[in-house]
This record gives C-alpha cells, sequence and structure tokens, in this order.
C-alpha cells in the first residue's frame, strides 16, 4: 500500500510539472496583426462567393471621419463593408447597404449564398431580437423578431452552424449571479424562432463576469469565445463544450486574446490612456486562414478596433488552446 502511495504522489507532481511546462512552452497561436483607428466595439466579418465583407454595428453618436452615414450612430446603424481585397484592405472598404436600423449587438452569418443578419432591437429595450436577409446585400428582407427575452435585457447575440442546423446564443442580465450570462438553443433553419428551441441548462457563466461573445463549431466542439474580467482589465478566453451544458475551460494562461497595456492613442481617448480590454471577437475562416476582428479601449465611450489572424484551420486553432 505504501509503494503504490508513493508512486500515486510521484505520478500526481509529474502530471502537474509537465501541465506547468506545457502552458510555460505555450505560445497563443493568433497572432495580431493591425489597429485600424476606429471606435467600432462589434464587427462581425463574413464571406459571400469568394468576396470579404464586414458587418459594422454603428451605436453611438461618435460622429467620426469615414462612417457610412451620417446617421449611423445617432440611428443604430448595421452596415455591411466590402474589402475589396481582404481584411489588409480595410481601408480601401466600401459600404454596400445598411441591414438595419435601430438595431445594436449584432452578427451575421452565410447559409446557402445568402446572408441573414440578427440584431438587438433598441427600441425595445433590449428586450428582442431581429432578422432580416438578403441574397445580394442590397435588397433586404422586412426584419421579423426570433427572440422575445425570457429574463432580462439581451445584450449580445451569436450563431454557428454545427452537423444538425444552428446553434444560437444570447448574452442576458436575466440569467444567473453575475452579469453576463450566455444562453443557448438550437434550430434547424436560421428563420426560426427561437423560445420554441432553447436548450434547457444550456447555459455558461451563470457564477461569473462573462461578455462578448462569439460562438464556433470546428471538429465536434461547441467553443464559446467570451470576456473574462480581470483585476486590471479585461481579456477574451475560450471554452468548449459537446452539448452546450458541460464546459471545460481552456487553462487561464492561455487567453484568446489579451489586451495589450502598451496600446495608447486610442480612439475618442486623451493620447495617455493605455489599452486594458481585448473583447468582441468576430470570427471567419477566408483563404486558409482564420481571421479574427476584436476591440480593445477601456470598455468606456468606444473601442478600438483590430484584427489577428491564424494561417491554419479554424479547428486547428481553437485545438492549440486546449492541447
Amino acid at each position: 500500500m505504501k509503494i503504490l502511495f508513493i508512486t500515486a504522489c510521484i505520478l500526481t507532481v509529474f502530471y502537474a510539472n509537465a501541465q506547468n511546462s506545457n502552458s510555460a512552452n505555450w505560445s497563443n497561436p493568433l497572432k495580431k496583426v493591425e489597429r485600424l483607428n476606429s471606435p467600432l466595439v462589434e464587427v462581425e466579418p463574413f464571406v459571400l462567393n469568394g468576396e470579404f465583407y464586414l458587418l459594422e454595428c454603428w451605436r453611438s453618436k461618435w460622429d467620426w471621419p469615414g462612417q457610412p452615414s451620417l446617421t449611423a450612430g445617432s440611428d443604430s446603424e448595421m452596415w455591411i463593408a466590402k474589402l475589396p481585397n481582404g481584411p489588409e484592405d480595410y481601408k480601401n472598404r466600401t459600404y454596400v447597404s445598411c441591414a438595419l436600423k435601430g438595431n445594436e449587438l449584432g452578427t451575421a452569418i452565410v447559409w446557402k449564398n445568402r446572408v441573414y443578419v440578427f440584431g438587438v432591437k433598441g427600441a425595445s429595450d433590449r428586450q428582442y431580437v431581429e432578422m432580416t436577409w438578403s441574397d445580394d446585400l442590397e435588397h433586404w428582407s422586412e426584419p421579423v423578431k426570433v427572440l422575445d427575452s425570457p429574463a432580462g435585457k439581451i445584450f449580445n447575440v451569436s450563431l454557428t452552424r454545427d452537423k444538425k442546423g444552428f446553434v444560437f446564443l444570447w448574452e442576458t442580465n436575466g440569467v444567473g449571479s453575475k452579469y453576463f450570462t450566455m444562453c443557448f438553443g438550437h434550430i434547424n433553419d436560421l428563420s426560426d424562432n427561437w423560445n420554441d428551441n432553447i436548450i434547457e441548462n444550456g447555459v455558461y457563466g451563470k457564477d461569473k463576469y462573462t461578455g462578448g461573445p462569439e460562438v464556433v463549431y470546428a471538429g465536434g466542439w461547441y467553443y464559446l469565445l467570451y470576456l473574462e474580467k480581470l483585476d486590471n482589465g479585461w481579456e477574451t478566453r475560450v471554452t468548449r463544450s459537446k452539448d452546450l451544458i458541460t464546459w471545460q475551460d481552456a487553462p487561464e494562461d492561455r487567453p484568446f486574446i489579451p489586451f495589450d497595456k502598451n496600446n495608447k492613442n486610442l480612439p475618442l481617448h486623451e493620447p495617455e490612456v493605455a489599452e486594458k480590454n481585448a473583447s468582441d471577437p468576430g470570427i471567419v475562416s477566408f483563404n486558409r486562414e482564420v481571421v479574427v476582428y476584436f476591440t480593445g479601449g477601456i470598455q468606456k465611450k468606444a473601442g478600438d478596433l483590430q484584427w489577428a489572424r491564424y494561417k491554419g484551420s479554424l479547428k486547428k486553432l481553437m485545438e492549440g488552446y486546449f492541447e
């Protein structure tokens, strides 16, 4: 018995040291590329017919140079921007159309050459989600309500496609003990009503702060990118699940996107103000790499739009935070 106990202790110490060694040798596979000099916070990249686009959510009265319309911020408009040569060409983007007005905190998803845009209706006091779709990005369907909040307000939405249909997510302050909690459901068609398809106990973050989510599906796993509150700021982390009920967090020292305290000259802030946030990722695969947009800033007044890349598949990128 004594020999078995000693052996078990040795194996435990060895495993712990191996874990520490792995973390010490780990480096983030996602590489930051560029700050884009924009106050935007919620931006979702998507690809349609091989072309690269962004859904930009304008929801503050910034009056920023190059904004798509004079009323973009004041009317909470969600605009489609085309980047003619991919993410490297943000400065030469052109605005195609306004997908939704009076909506905030939105997202976009492409299915069968059709773009679906979802947004939180501001006039409803963030109590419901609307959806519109387009085949050509110029003409949009009449918005329809897809979710009435079961509890609390809605602060973000995200969708991803799996083998059986689509997973949807909404962020709310009406569930759990902390701001904010992620709630999940599953639909067969993107026009289906969410309230009828909520997953019982499909939640994440009931007992801690979470925020700024993005859900993606790869290699049989649902990966949730969410905001973790630290003592000195906020960073995006990653957790994963097979069923959207039981979750496995990546190690704490493997953030998906950390903030950079050396970043200063933030949009709409004094020059000496330093970044302490990295949140609200939007993710897409394009030209054999993964492209991620996110915002910096300080969680006040405005963001600091940036993008990062990983040269490889989404599956390989996400697995890199758990291996």
